[in-house]
């Protein structure tokens, strides 16, 4: 079924836009603005329709009963295949591509085709920063992921402001690799002998809403992982048949960045944990309260954005067995598989002291003097500046060994200076692998998929497990 309706707008002449309003299915409705304009004065609002006995107006019903003919045309080619249609602009997108085609050439792969051409064919000749901000937005909107990149599309806006060609319509391994050495060498850009930022690139930040990006050194981890992430986001374009071809695709594996993993796993053990988990904050609250929250994520193995999500409802009583159930955000979209934790006194004692009588509330929080609930978790940066803290006040200073991310050398440096959300994670899993070295029972409580790569960078075989293993070759 196809409504149609004027817009309450009018333009200079005195006249509304038509728009085509489709409910073709539950999921295929949508609105197409056209370019059709005409005085409401012309409008039978009965029919829906241009006035019949107005001969003046023949031209204009002939170009609605073409629109109109044109979306259901669209509405039978892609039925089956509604989300199809919901990329912004597409409908605008088909509409002209439909008005140049044949009934006897038009086969849906022709469709697509033309589609994928026009789009190629707009955007020769580049597209303003604007586009490309819409582009991530739809992506990180299907895909996740905000702040990764939202960092992404900053560094590449900063990458353009520079006069650097970044077309994604025509991109070329060379323009990818211009791209990474950007990036190596921005901070020589930005930055004074001093490594102090310059007034003339703070104004770049704010042009390019980087203000809260640190610009410094980056070292081959972090160029490997951008470029990851660039590879992911033009992957997607194809998928979404916005582009033709990832240009990544035209680099060698062998010339590819690859990020090193090869790095110590740092966690506290269970004595440092405990001195956290009894340490009195009582002189500063609000630092108690991410030591809670630290805790309790020591206890429970998740990741920081599963952290961020959990709400009271997440917490189930199974025959008095409280325990934290829900689905890990990161591998959601490759597997629906929920995660259950059982919950220790310890993380039941923290909990009780965030209760909230609102299922949909989060996790940690409490209610003002209005009653409003008020979420007591930070950001992400903020809560690992408030973990080095925690550690620093409760005095867990033990040298660790890190591999600086710029030389990949290894250097000892106090655990307090390093630590971070996923400290708490680490220590899930490596206090756990010393009693139960069966990495799938772990695994089940810390999301992590069977054979896991990232589970073996997230756990050392300790001295006693060595030993309890070599007993068995006593007689």
């Amino acid at each position: 079924m196809i409504r149609k309706t004027l817009s309450t707008k009018k333009n200079e002449q005195n006249e509304s836009r038509i728009i085509f309003v489709v409910q073709h299915s539950r999921k295929l409705r949508f609105r197409y603005k056209s370019n059709i304009f005409i005085k409401s004065s012309d409008w039978d609002e009965k029919t829906e329709y241009p006035k019949q006995k107005i001969a003046r107006l023949k031209p204009i019903r002939s170009r609605v009963d073409n629109v109109e003919s044109i979306l259901n045309k669209i509405c039978s080619d892609f039925s089956d295949e509604p989300d199809y249609l919901k990329e912004k602009g597409m409908i605008e997108l088909l509409v002209r591509v439909y008005s140049k085609i044949s009934d006897a050439e038009r086969t849906k792969a022709t469709i697509k085709d033309m589609v994928r051409r026009e789009i190629v064919k707009e955007n020769a000749g580049g597209k303003p920063i604007d586009d490309l901000s819409v582009l991530m937005g739809m992506y990180i909107s299907d895909k996740g992921l905000r702040v990764q990149n939202m960092v992404l599309l900053h560094s590449i806006e900063r990458y353009r402001f520079h006069n650097h060609k970044f077309n994604i319509y025509s991109m070329s391994a060379d323009d990818v690799f211009s791209f990474l050495d950007f990036l190596r060498k921005e901070h020589k850009l930005a930055t004074n002998a001093n490594g102090e930022l310059l007034d003339s690139y703070r104004r770049i930040l704010d042009l390019t809403n980087s203000t809260n990006q640190a610009i410094k050194e980056r070292g081959d981890n972090t160029i490997a992982r951008i470029f990851k992430q660039l590879n992911t986001f033009f992957n997607w374009l194809v998928r979404k048949k916005l582009i033709l071809h990832n240009p990544i695709n035209d680099i060698d594996r062998k010339d590819r960045p690859k990020q090193n993993y090869d790095r110590g796993v740092i966690s506290l053990t269970i004595e440092e944990r405990n001195a956290i988990s009894r340490y009195d904050f009582s002189e500063f609250p609000s630092l108690g309260v991410q030591r809670d929250i630290f805790i309790f994520q020591c206890l429970v193995g998740c990741r920081v954005s599963d952290l961020q999500s959990f709400r009271q409802s997440h917490i189930l009583n199974d025959n008095g067995r409280p325990q934290l159930v829900y689905e890990p955000i990161k591998t959601s979209r490759e597997r629906h598989i929920a995660v259950s934790v059982p919950l220790t006194k310890t993380a039941v004692q923290i909990l009780k002291k965030y209760a909230v009588d609102d299922p949909n509330a989060p996790l940690f929080a409490r209610k003002d003097e209005n009653g409003k609930v008020i979420n007591l978790q930070l950001s992400q940066p903020k809560y690992n500046d408030n973990i080095k803290k925690i550690l620093t006040k409760v005095g867990i200073n033990r040298l660790v060994v890190v591999v600086n991310p710029l030389t990949m050398k290894s250097e000892m440096k106090p655990i307090s200076e390093v630590g971070s959300s996923h400290l708490a994670r680490r220590t899930f899993v490596q206090l756990l692998y010393n009693k139960v070295s069966d990495p799938n029972i772990i695994g089940s409580m810390s999301g992590h998929k069977d054979g896991s790569k990232a589970f073996s960078r997230y756990r050392t075989v300790g001295d006693e497990i060595k030993e309890n293993t070599i007993r068995f070759l006593e007689d």
